[in-house]
Formats: structure tokens, sequence, C-alpha cells
């Protein structure tokens, strides 16, 4: 079995070590030093059609992977492409804010009753605010069909202060989020 030691990296990298690692290995230990980067590799691992086992041993979390299948998009979305939307601005459109705001609220209450369902709401920059400070928008994310994957940037949270507020949705990587705009067809809010 081979080892990737990951502690000390930086987001997005234990994941793309990872990833090329599994390219070759068909079992690895992954060794990383924090939650979010065990959840963030544990969480492409599975996607990647792997078996996932969790140990933490202190400040250390140690994955042991086992690849068995295939997590490809193909299996996700059979021939159509899936669709996911990439939220980065706490309004719609350019123009006056509180129209903006008016915008992107009737959007996502819309969004339960599109056929089908988007696979993801991808939430940077900006639109993290969505999902933390904004009380009504996050509500009505709260509500929408658990098949829609909330996504939201970790960097985009740490970079407004804003990582203990979140209220809806799941803390992200430019990984995982790069890989669900490539495998859907993704259109930017």
């Amino acid at each position: 079995m081979k080892t990737i030691d990951c502690r000390g990296l930086n987001c997005p990298e234990p994941v793309i070590r990872t990833k090329e690692a599994l390219k070759k290995h068909d079992s690895l230990l992954v060794i990383v030093d924090n939650k979010p980067a065990a959840e963030n590799v544990a969480r492409m691992a599975k996607n990647s059609g792997c078996r996932v086992e969790k140990l933490q041993e202190q400040d250390n979390f140690k994955l042991k992977l086992e690849a068995f299948g295939t997590g490809s998009p193909e299996d996700k979305a059979g021939s159509e492409r899936s669709r996911s939307y990439l939220i980065t601005s706490e309004t719609l459109g350019e123009g006056p804010r509180e129209l903006g705001e008016l915008l992107l609220t009737g959007f996502l209450k819309t969004l339960k009753e599109v056929e089908p369902l988007p696979e993801a709401l991808l939430f940077m920059n900006e639109g993290v605010k969505l999902v933390t400070v904004n009380d009504s928008a996050a509500e009505i994310i709260r509500e929408l069909p658990r098949e829609i994957e909330i996504l939201v940037c970790g960097t985009c949270l740490d970079y407004f202060e804003l990582t203990e507020n979140l209220k809806a949705g799941r803390v992200s990587n430019m990984y995982e989020i790069l890989d669900t705009i490539t495998q859907t067809s993704c259109v930017k809010i």
C-alpha cells in the first residue's frame, strides 16, 4: 500500500495529490493534518470509486483508500449531462442592487420546480454570503430538495471570515467545485 503524506499542504493540494496517486495505485494510505482535508480527500475518493476507511491518530487523519469501481460522470448522469449553477454574487445580473436581490431570491425559490433538478449549487466569492449572513436566502437554500448538492468555497468563507456562519450547504474546495463544473453543464449566475 502506497503512503501519501499531505500534512501541511493547503487546499486543494491533498485532493490533487491523492487523485494523481490513485491513477497509479489501487490502494493508498493518505495522511492529512486537518479534518476538512480528510473530508475532501474522502469525498473525492468515494466519487472516484474507492472504499474509504477513516482513522484518526492524535492530530493526524489517516485514510485507507481501496479502488473498487468507477465514479464516472456517466454513472451519475447517464447519457445526458446534469446541470449545476455557479453563484458568485449576492445579486442576479447588473443594475439596481435591490432588483438583483429580488431576482436572485426568485431564482432560488424557482429551482425546486425545474425538471430535472440541478445536481449542484456552487457558491464562491461574495455568493458565500447567501449561505451565511443572508438569513432569508439561506432558509430558501435549506428547503431545496436534498438531491441538490450545495457546495460552498472554503477559501471564500475564510476570506470573508464567515466559516463559523455557514447556515446551508457544506464547505468544499476548489478541486471539488472545478470537478463539478467540468462534469456538469454549469451555468454562472
